[in-house]
């Protein structure tokens, strides 16, 4: 039978760890927001940074979002607790005023030991982040997707402007005069 280390009452720190939101120079274009590519005919073109680019119709920033995890501990009061049989065996929750809950892994009875476990935890989070976001540096073929790209659609784009132009052009006859 799983006992309760805590009951209904009583104060406890839950280890928890907070992210906040910081832009560092890309590592890319070093905050040009252009790149240097070299094609295959030994010919040097700037294009749009890929590392830096926010995706849909934004153009690059020049910058990338990271972020820094704080460590942290809250002291709770406990108002209810529940046991659930789970995948690792019984698992305890505990309810806090709010709605808010955590599992018994993340509850202390101390700042100390809440403080610790956060720590372990947002260690965790910052590497995870960080290999997210240096794997984009590596990977060298989205450069050259994003050139013949942008190309494909400058050429689409110039071919739509001709079009639109002669139509123009054939509806200019048919305007009618101002007297």
């Amino acid at each position: 039978m799983t006992t309760h280390p805590f009951g209904i009452g009583d104060t406890v720190w839950v280890a928890s760890y907070e992210r906040t939101q910081r832009f560092v120079v890309c590592p890319d274009c070093g905050g040009t927001t252009r790149v240097k590519v070299t094609l295959f005919d030994g010919t040097e073109i700037m294009i749009e940074c890929g590392g830096c680019n926010p995706g849909g119709f934004m153009p690059s920033t020049g910058h990338i979002e990271q972020y820094d995890w704080e460590s942290a501990a809250e002291d709770l009061t406990v108002v209810g607790s529940e046991i659930k049989n789970g995948l690792r065996g019984n698992e305890i929750n505990y309810f806090f005023l709010g709605g808010r809950y955590s599992p018994a892994e993340f509850v202390f009875a101390t700042a100390g030991e809440a403080i610790a476990k956060s720590e372990e935890l947002r260690l965790k989070h910052e590497t995870e982040e960080n290999e997210r976001l240096m794997s984009k540096t590596k990977d060298h073929k989205s450069w050259s997707w994003n050139y013949s790209y942008h190309l494909r659609m400058a050429k689409r784009a110039k071919a739509e402007m001709e079009l639109h132009e002669r139509k123009a052009e054939i509806c200019k006859p048919h305007l009618k005069s101002k007297k």
